[in-house]
């Protein structure tokens, strides 16, 4: 299923259904684009196509060359009056958008007690999210690099497939909520460009014409492209989405491109095949996979797209924008630039376009910043909910609980008999060990509480029995590390000096254990860090991991904090 020539026959079968669909009476209400994007879901999710999860090259292709394409094609029949007109209520309907991502993360946050089931990781969670839905994917990536989310390759993957499929049912939706609205209203939309028109141009559409359009498109891209490289170098980059906008702004206000036909066709089309492969993101198996975390964290989105249009729709009707105008800067909140091109030609208001795709830059440009004051806030301010508890905390335990499993790790842990000899084999060491005396203040050694609860994250992983066997293995190795530190200990231990570690100045004892751990103590035989080694592929990482070279050892945590220990002769 993943071979370019079958999926091409297959995109390019959707393409021509869609519009087909898209020219019958019921269709007219979502429009071809809006159906590709549908059909893409069903294929997908019935097996006919790989989701993005397997995704083949061709979809990549499609996603970074494709829908760039069609947007210059579909740019070229565009007139800067149309932003004339349209741009500043596209940019109120952008900003208020904007307020209704943040006001929604924030509500999200504390509805679903998100620092219970998330913990550390619970901000910049929302974070991404806020990022994600104020400019694009791009914003969550860059969030979830900053505070270390990617570093849990099962949490960073769950927060995606959730955001790919709530996302991408809400951007299909839009379209018929714009409609819906006029009819609530009692309102239509403004005749002067209700009418797209039709994809086939009454412009003569030959080879000739066809090849130069499509050599300009192909051109302009990839000058747009390093141009955007250029400016990066010099320190500011800008965005190649904004940069082809103009050169396609620039070349429809030249007589000899604005008579060659097929642009429209050849746009629309492109941006269907686009848009079946969007629809492919709505991986509705890898939804049903996450488990009962999952299940919250699709919560947690729909929460915030709910209040998002709540605001974007109420507000913007309040100040008077079209529900075309609102529907088209969601869609830029939700999906990015490119998500603008089925909502504008769903609704028949190709004159949105052009501003829709601008303010789609502008969030793409400033929805990373969204996304750090988002964390910031979440961080510093409490909820004022807290006390409801929409969503029970789950209870304080230290190892499974497989009378009341909590967790969906619980569940496989208690059916998994490798699993629950590790689970009690861990429980064993808890109860001879005493961390509270053996562990020093200021320690790098992780509470047994939240090793559990990020130890439950290992639900997200398509390796959810893998990822929890190392999750234990680590727990035991530290345990035991925390259990054997003696006076007898310290004496097979090397002496170091510390650079920059958590407890200050003073000089610690490493004992190794052939290139597996390195456990710091202090003379009183009490625990610093218990550092392993990371297992490579593995959606499991320790606490704390260690690099050794030569009579150097260099600590590294789990949020990125580094400092290195230098080993001295013995006293």
């Amino acid at each position: 299923m993943t071979d370019s020539i079958y999926l091409l026959a297959v995109l390019c079968a959707v393409a021509a259904v869609a519009e087909w669909l898209g020219g019958l009476r019921a269709g007219r209400w979502l429009g071809g684009a809006i159906i590709s994007l549908l059909l893409g879901i069903l294929l997908a999710n019935g097996g006919l196509i790989p989701t993005v999860a397997n995704a083949p090259p061709l979809y990549e292709y499609l996603v970074t060359v494709g829908a760039p394409v069609a947007i210059f094609l579909l740019l070229l029949d565009v007139r800067l009056q149309a932003l004339k007109r349209a741009g500043l209520p596209m940019l109120v309907a952008f900003g208020i958008g904007s307020v209704g991502t943040l006001v929604g993360v924030a509500t999200a946050f504390w509805l679903t007690n998100a620092n219970e089931w998330l913990g550390r990781f619970a901000a910049p969670v929302g974070g991404m999210y806020a990022a994600t839905y104020t400019g694009g994917s791009a914003n969550l990536t860059a969030v979830a690099l900053h505070y270390g989310v990617t570093d849990e390759p099962a949490l960073f993957a769950a927060t995606n497939v959730a955001d790919s499929v709530v996302g991408t049912l809400w951007i299909a939706a839009l379209v018929v909520l714009a409609q819906l609205l006029h009819r609530l209203l009692g309102t239509r939309p403004e005749p002067a460009v209700a009418d797209a028109g039709p994809i086939e141009d009454a412009r003569p559409v030959n080879l000739v014409g066809v090849g130069l359009l499509l050599a300009l498109a192909l051109g302009s891209l990839w000058l747009s492209q390093r141009i955007s490289a250029w400016t990066a170098e010099s320190g500011a980059q800008i965005p190649t989405m904004l940069i082809l906008t103009t050169v396609a702004l620039l070349a429809a206000h030249i007589p000899a491109v604005h008579r060659l036909g097929g642009a429209r066709m050849l746009g629309v089309f492109g941006s269907y095949l686009f848009l079946a492969v969007i629809g492919a993101s709505c991986d509705l198996e890898a939804l049903a996979g996450l488990g009962r975390v999952g299940g919250l964290l699709v919560s947690f989105v729909v929460i915030v797209l709910l209040i998002h249009g709540f605001i974007q729709f109420g507000l913007g009707r309040l100040l008077h924008l079209s529900p075309e105008t609102l529907a088209i800067a969601s869609s830029a909140n939700v999906g990015g630039a490119l998500t603008i091109m089925p909502i504008a030609t769903g609704l028949r208001r190709m004159d949105l376009l052009l501003p829709g795709i601008l303010v789609g830059s502008l969030g793409n440009a400033v929805g990373t910043y969204a996304g750090f004051l988002m964390v910031g806030w979440l961080q510093s301010v409490p909820s004022p909910i807290s006390a409801a508890h929409a969503i029970p905390p789950p209870p304080v335990q230290s190892v499974a609980d497989c009378e009341r499993p909590t967790y969906a790790s619980d569940q496989l842990v208690c059916a998994d008999a490798e699993l629950l000899a590790l689970d009690r084999e861990l429980g064993n060491l808890l109860a001879t060990v005493d961390l509270t005396t053996r562990v020093a203040p200021m320690s790098l050694v992780e509470p047994q509480e939240a090793w559990l609860r990020r130890r439950s994250l290992c639900a997200f992983s398509e390796r959810h029995a893998a990822c929890l066997k190392a999750a234990y293995s680590e727990r035991i190795a530290v345990i035991a590390a925390v259990g054997s530190a003696s006076t007898e200990a310290t004496q097979r231990s090397e002496p170091a000096t510390c650079n920059d570690a958590p407890w200050g100045s003073i000089d610690v004892l490493i004992q190794r254990t052939s290139g597996q751990s390195a456990t710091a103590m202090d003379r009183q035989a009490r625990v610093r860090a218990v550092a392993l080694a990371s297992a490579r592929g593995s959606d499991w990482s320790p606490f704390v991991r260690f690099a050794e070279d030569g009579a150097a050892i260099r600590f590294t945590t789990l949020d990125g904090t580094a400092f290195e220990c230098q080993i001295r002769p013995a006293d």
